[in-house]
């Protein structure tokens, strides 16, 4: 059975990725505050097209072995994406503030 590209999650996921740019960035006043919560339906979105996705197959059923493999590699790419961004802060702020000890205190230890 071949598979068929459903283009219209493709733009749903594609204006999701901008609105999470969106909610991340910062604009001045009542603009920003407007324009983070128009883009509030990004999260939702990505949740029910993922959703979509997992119940979405021949049988049209959830089973057990591929949900574990699902969640498993959404594991694998939180804690890849942790550790690097825990190097990334750490080498950010030797060379921000140049300071060695002073740098790590400022975001890894609780004072």
């Amino acid at each position: 059975m071949e598979k068929v590209r459903q283009n219209g999650f493709d733009w749903f996921k594609g204006c999701a990725c901008i609105a999470v740019i969106l909610i991340h960035y910062y604009f001045p006043n009542n603009i920003g505050i407007g324009i983070r919560t128009i883009s509030r339906f990004a999260v939702p979105v990505f949740f029910m097209v993922s959703g979509y996705f997992m119940l979405s197959g021949e049988e049209n059923v959830c089973d057990r072995a591929r949900t574990i493999k699902k969640i498993k590699h959404i594991i694998l790419i939180l804690f890849t994406s942790a550790i690097f961004y825990f190097f990334f802060d750490i080498i950010r702020n030797l060379i921000t503030h140049w300071g060695g000890e002073k740098a790590f205190m400022n975001i890894y230890v609780l004072q």
